[in-house]
């Protein structure tokens, strides 16, 4: 959403890579290098399911001056080091699902770090938290507004390992599983219980869910047991509107989870889930 002079413009860009923040930047702020209104205007990123006031976003805009280097949004850090954040905790990032704004002066700032800099050949795991790193200073805006949707047809299949049940299902069990408002199905390798009822695949689908196969140098990793999965799903829960599928180590936020669906049309074929890219460059 691009906003100037009071005014938001939407545009649909024809391209279908642009899934990280870097090339987008790069390719639209580069048609307007130079231009006298570049400065004086706001690019906001929301997500499909964000909830947008445009009055009230304008408002709060109105505060800055866009000619500056503004970076808002809801500030988020990590209480512990994690992969996806390249093990470091810092800097703040913003919570996308509020959206975030960066303001032209940042913009124009940022084209220019991107021309002495340009961004590498390595792996981009999670794209705002790398935007943040060459931003700097998050400024914090207001809280996120939540609002309550009711639950459909949807299941969440929680892909697990014997070795693991023990372990990790009870902590799925008590963190979000069993209060989720949708079917919560534990699907492995054996029926041995840890409290839940697990599904055995071995049943129907034999190999195919073998860990000491799956694993071999000759095996197909995790590959044929999402298979089995799909397959299972397709046989004995049909005509459900979302499959989902995590693993036994995911945490779900189910009424996000739902929220996120819900911004998308099911009679589509879609889907969803975390993309990782290597040597996706600004070009």
């Amino acid at each position: 959403m691009d906003l100037a002079y009071g005014h938001c413009h939407l545009q649909e860009l024809k391209h279908s890579g642009l899934w990280s923040y870097f090339p987008w930047i790069w390719q639209t702020e580069k048609k307007r290098f130079g231009k006298r209104s570049a400065g004086e205007r706001w690019v906001v990123f929301l997500e499909a399911a964000t909830m947008v006031d445009p009055k009230a976003l304008e408002l709060l805009l109105a505060q800055y001056d866009a000619r500056e280097p503004w970076y808002l949004g809801r500030s988020l850090q990590d209480d512990q080091m994690s992969i996806i954040h390249h093990y470091q905790q810092e800097p703040a990032y913003p919570l996308v699902h509020a959206g975030f704004a960066l303001s032209g002066g940042l913009l124009k700032k940022l084209l220019k770090d991107l021309e002495e800099k340009p961004v590498g050949s390595g792996q981009q795991i999670e794209p705002v938290w790398e935007l943040a790193s060459r931003l700097g200073l998050l400024t914090q805006t207001g809280p996120e507004t939540e609002i309550d949707r009711d639950p459909w047809e949807c299941v969440i299949a929680v892909k697990t390992v014997d070795k693991f049940h023990p372990i990790r299902l009870p902590l799925l069990k008590e963190f979000w599983a069993d209060e989720s408002i949708v079917q919560v199905l534990y699907m492995s390798n054996t029926g041995s219980s840890a409290g839940a009822k697990i599904i055995d695949l071995s049943v129907d689908f034999g190999d195919m869910v073998d860990p000491k196969k799956e694993s071999n140098k000759q095996g197909s990793g995790h590959c044929t047991k999402m298979q089995a999965i799909l397959r299972y799903l397709h046989r004995f829960e049909p005509d459900r509107r979302w499959y989902v599928v995590t693993d036994d180590d995911t945490l779900v936020n189910v009424p996000r989870l739902l929220r996120v669906l819900d911004s998308h049309d099911d009679r589509e074929a879609i889907y969803l889930g975390e993309r990782y890219g290597w040597s996706h460059m600004q070009d």
